[in-house]
C-alpha cells in the first residue's frame, strides 16, 4: 500500500531516523551473542556501550524473577515493553485513557498487543519475542533511548520487531521484518492481536467499545 509505506516513512523521519536504521536488524545463523562483551552481564543481560542499550538474552529456562520493562513516550501517548513482549499502551494519561490492558501483577507479565507468526504448512505459531508461544530457539531483547528491538531465530526463520514512538506524533510505529533462513519454502500468516480497554479498566470496557466488519 503506497500511502501506508508514506505514512511510514515520514513517522520515522520526523522521529530522527532513516531507512537505513532497518536495514542491517537481522540475526545471522551461527553468529554467537558477544555476551562477553556487554558491560555488567548478570546472566540475562548488560550494557552495550557503544551502541547505548541495554541487551538481553530471555529464553524459556532463563527469565528475570519480574519483568524487565522499558517505557517508551512522547507528552502524549506511551507504551510499557518488556524482555518477553508483554507491556500495554495508553493516550494522554497511562491511568485514566489506557488504550490496552495492564495488570497490576508484576509476575505473569499479561499483555493486551501480540503478534502472532503462524507456519501454513505445520501449523507451528510464534512470536517475535518469547512469550506467549516460548519456543526454542534464540532470542535477544535491545532496550533503547525511545525505541525496543525484538530479534529471533526460530527454525530457521528470523525476525526483526522494532517499537518506537515520534516525538511529535500520537501513533507507536512497529516494524517487522522476517527473513527465510531454511534451504525451504515457507508460507507464513502474521496476525496482530489486540485487546482493546479504551479506559481506566477492563472491568466495564464494553461501554466504550463498538466493534463492526
Amino acid at each position: 500500500n503506497t500511502y501506508e509505506s508514506e505514512f511510514v516513512i515520514n513517522e520515522l523521519k520526523k522521529a530522527g531516523y532513516t531507512i537505513k536504521d532497518f536495514e542491517d536488524c537481522e540475526y545471522k545463523v551461527g553468529e554467537l551473542p558477544k555476551k562477553k562483551d556487554l558491560l555488567y552481564f548478570n546472566g540475562i543481560g548488560g550494557f552495550d556501550e557503544k551502541k547505548n542499550e541495554y541487551v538481553l538474552y530471555p529464553s524459556k529456562d532463563n527469565l528475570p524473577p519480574v519483568p524487565w520493562a522499558n517505557v517508551i513516550a512522547n507528552k502524549n501517548i506511551g507504551s510499557v515493553l518488556t524482555e518477553t513482549g508483554g507491556g500495554f499502551s495508553w493516550l494522554s494519561n497511562s491511568r485514566e485513557f489506557r488504550i490496552t490492558p495492564w495488570s497490576n501483577d508484576t509476575i505473569s507479565d499479561k499483555r493486551g498487543e501480540i503478534i502472532y507468526i503462524q507456519d501454513e504448512k505445520t501449523g507451528k505459531l510464534f512470536n517475535p519475542y518469547l512469550l506467549p508461544c516460548a519456543n526454542d530457539g534464540f532470542y535477544e531483547v535491545k532496550y533503547g533511548l525511545g525505541y525496543a528491538e525484538y530479534v529471533s531465530e526460530i527454525e530457521g526463520i528470523n525476525s526483526s520487531l522494532k517499537i518506537f514512538i515520534p516525538v511529535n506524533d500520537n501513533v507507536k510505529i512497529s516494524i517487522l521484518k522476517i527473513k527465510n533462513n531454511s534451504e525451504k519454502k515457507r508460507e507464513l500468516n502474521i496476525a496482530y492481536f489486540v485487546e482493546p480497554t479504551l479506559s481506566y479498566s477492563s472491568n466495564g470496557k464494553e461501554k466504550y467499545i463498538k466493534a463492526s466488519y
